[in-house]
């Protein structure tokens, strides 16, 4: 199999992961979304490092910001003008092991493209 399908592949085992994350708005008892405001249970957030919490329903569009923009590197807190990046570690309580391995794999080629693009300018600026 060439890598173009291979990587095709992935993207789409990705999001059709992403729709089987079951997420529950809870109006009595829990706390609010940063993002969209509804009320949730704690179990279903997350946070950015300046401490934004993210439901999982708006964590979806996170991960399907950074599997759309192909040159992202990062995912990025969606709140206002935060822009905190949100490590993939704290994504392995969000979503299932497959998915979380397919992200983990795209972000680590991303991050090791984008590192020997660096590389490859700095050597340029050295000669």
């Amino acid at each position: 199999m060439d890598s173009t399908t291979e990587h095709e592949l992935m993207e789409v085992d990705i999001i059709e992961e992403l729709e089987f994350m079951e997420v529950d708005s809870c109006e009595d008892l829990g706390t609010s979304c940063r993002v969209c405001l509804k009320t949730f249970e704690y179990s279903q957030f997350t946070w950015c490092p300046s401490s934004h919490n993210i439901c999982l329903l708006c964590l979806k569009t996170v991960i399907r910001d950074f599997m759309d923009k192909k040159e992202a590197v990062h995912f990025i807190c969606p709140v206002g003008t935060c822009r905190e990046t949100i490590h993939i570690d704290l994504l392995t309580r969000e979503v299932d092991t497959l998915t979380y391995e397919l992200l983990r794999k795209k972000f680590l080629k991303r991050q090791r493209k984008a590192n020997e693009e660096l590389a490859a300018c700095l050597f340029q600026k050295i000669r």
